[in-house]
């Protein structure tokens, strides 16, 4: 049994100590498997990490140079090898890196350029990328005796500057100069010649990016080259190092570092202006048929220049972002040099204004522009989304209304369309149901723009006349409001009241009459009977009224003995206000006969009164 085949074996019994065993998978290659799994006898098989090997020298001295093996390293899995190695050095107990302290060979050749015990650590990968265990090797290194001692130049800080066609861009000191120097000098207690040789190591910026050409003149042999780096437009910043090691006639080695800082400068961006862009917002009302309208706001970002003082190229990009607006839209489209934008939200009633202009809404926009090496610069916008309140165009600082009795609604009503309102970014508007008067309430706002708020003033009928509960100076405020803010007009109304009057100053009821004997004869004929007038009485309407439809208070009061009207008093709306009247009657008399009487009448609505007399009359025929 091959050595995957019992690993696959050991997972599947693995499994079923769990209960239930999944299935695995099946496939006809590598390729239909995960990346870190291959295709074994129709079975995906994870992949067995590979082992890592170390061969060493059996002893360490410093100043001399040891080569590490890794061709020892293995892989367990049936057709994979290793095929990558990284190797690490790094001091344990030494005041000195080794040189180099890494690699990526199959195997590492090394100098310790001091006494002390060193790390090496080595890791190799497998065919699908899987890497082993690190393998440490910890040496312990002895001080040669007289080593030799190498002096380097001092450490260099240089700009770099992008130029020409093609694009070249190099490092330059402060006279723009192309190239720089190095320099190492070393001595030896053994004396003779040395042996120089430069090496470099890139900055860890670049890795991963086309490599700088470098070259040393007249080469790096020499103790003192005029170094030239050299790029294609692409990276070349951050900190180089460049290590010698000077071989004397003993074959002892001196490692020596010399840094070069290449700097770069950010990009700039000009005409960014304000931190945030305002814009207005509009809406736009529902379609037919549909039960949302939207808001809306666009706009632009400032137009932007962007330049590199080192000259490299630059690649920039606008985003976004955008919060607390729920699921609505917030597009940006990137055109280079600027940005539009457009803010949609949908809108069912004033609760949604909030996802358009907050509180906690955000909306933002970044223009970010790179330069080869790493450097960037930002601005920012916040996007504030403005909105105008509704304003007054018509206002009515005072007017005259009347009032009336609502019979249905037992109570004193008036009604005003007071002051218009209009808005300017097209925002549906609503009046506030309070005015700041206990009486008087917010109705609506009339169609149309501009709009009108109309008012509604109210007090209860209680059983008694109270029209001065409405009557008079009521001062009112109407308050139209946006989804965000509102705007108040006051309006000082005068809702008016008309006194009770007097309908008829005479009325006459029908008597009953009873005819007697003759009183006189002529010629043997009757001339002239006697005439009895019985005390006669009728319910008729009270002869008084309110044209406002107020209830009134109604009292009676007779002038004489003859005429009497009752109830003496009475509350009563103008329709159903009935009075009995009374007249006395009459003996016999020759001749018709008639009788008659005065009524004073008062009437009040509780605010107005009147007082008037009629007269009451009822009359037998001649």
């Amino acid at each position: 049994m091959t050595r995957s085949a019992v690993r696959l074996a050991a997972l599947g019994l693995a499994l079923a100590g769990c209960g239930e065993v999944p299935s695995p998978r099946r496939c006809a290659s590598s390729a239909e498997c995960a990346a870190d799994a291959r295709c074994i006898q129709e079975f995906c098989v994870a992949d067995a990490p590979p082992v890592a090997v170390i061969t060493a020298p059996p002893s360490f001295l410093s100043n001399a140079s040891y080569v590490f093996g890794s061709s020892g390293s293995y892989d367990t899995d049936d057709g994979d090898s290793v095929v990558g190695r990284q190797w690490t050095v790094t001091a344990a107990q030494a005041t000195c890196q080794a040189s180099p302290d890494a690699a990526a060979t199959e195997s590492l050749t090394v100098v310790f350029p001091c006494a002390g015990s060193f790390d090496v650590m080595l890791v190799v990968t497998d065919q699908l990328g899987v890497p082993s265990a690190p393998r440490v090797l910890r040496v312990a290194v002895v001080q040669s005796v007289d080593p030799p001692v190498l002096t380097m130049g001092a450490d260099l800080a240089l700009d770099h500057r992008c130029a020409g066609d093609p694009l070249t861009c190099t490092p330059v000191d402060a006279l723009q100069a192309t190239t720089f120097a190095l320099s190492a000098s070393a001595t030896s207690p053994a004396g003779g010649g040395f042996t120089y040789a430069w090496r470099y190591q890139l900055p860890a910026e670049l890795a991963g990016k086309p490599a700088p050409t470098v070259t040393f003149s007249p080469d790096d042999a020499s103790p003192a080259p005029v170094v030239s780096i050299a790029t294609l437009g692409t990276a070349i910043s951050g900190e180089w190092r460049f290590v010698m090691e000077a071989v004397d006639s003993r074959g002892l080695i001196a490692v020596g570092e010399q840094r070069v800082s290449v700097g770069n400068h950010t990009p700039e961006i000009q005409g960014a202006g304000a931190p945030f862009i305002e814009v207005s917002h509009a809406f736009n009302p529902a379609a037919p048929g549909a039960s949302t309208g939207t808001m809306t706001a666009l706009g632009t970002t400032p137009t932007l220049v962007v330049s590199d003082p080192d000259g490299d190229p630059v690649e920039s990009v606008f985003t976004f972002s955008h919060s607390g607006d729920g699921s609505n839209a917030f597009l940006v489209q990137d055109l280079g040099d600027r940005a539009t934008f457009s803010v949609v939200v949908f809108y069912g009633g004033p609760a949604d204004g909030v996802y358009l202009i907050g509180p906690g809404v955000s909306r933002s926009i970044a223009f970010a522009a790179a330069d080869a090496n790493g450097g960037v610069a930002i601005a920012s916008w916040e996007i504030r989304i403005t909105n105008r309140p509704p304003r007054v165009v018509g206002p009515v600082p005072s007017m005259a209304v009347p009032h009336a009795y609502e019979a249905a609604g037992s109570r004193y009503l008036a009604t005003a369309s007071l002051s218009t309102f209009v808005d300017d970014d097209g925002d549906p508007l609503s009046l506030d149901a309070a005015t700041g008067n206990p009486i008087c309430n917010g109705k609506r706002l009339a169609s149309g723009v501009p709009a009108a708020a109309e008012i509604e003033c109210a007090t209860p009928y209680a059983g008694s006349p109270a029209a001065n509960a409405i009557a008079g100076l009521q001062a009112v405020t109407a308050t139209v409001r946006d989804a965000w803010a509102g705007t108040s007009a006051q309006t000082t109304l005068t809702i008016g009241n008309r006194a009770p009057r007097l309908t008829s100053a005479a009325l006459v009821l029908t008597p009953t009459c009873t005819q007697g004997s003759c009183c006189l004869i002529v010629d043997q004929v009757c001339e002239d009977w006697r005439w009895s007038q019985s005390a006669s009485s009728a319910t008729v309407p009270a002869p008084l009224t309110d044209d406002d439809g107020d209830p009134i208070l109604v009292t009676y009061a007779a002038q004489g003995s003859c005429a009497t009207a009752s109830p003496a008093s009475q509350v009563c709306a103008p329709s159903t206000c009935l009075a009995q009247l009374s007249l006395c009657g009459s003996g016999p008399v020759c001749g018709g006969t008639g009788r008659s009487g005065n009524i004073d009448a008062t009437a009040t609505d509780g605010d107005l009164s009147t007082a008037t007399a009629f007269s009451v009359s009822a009359s037998c025929p001649p």
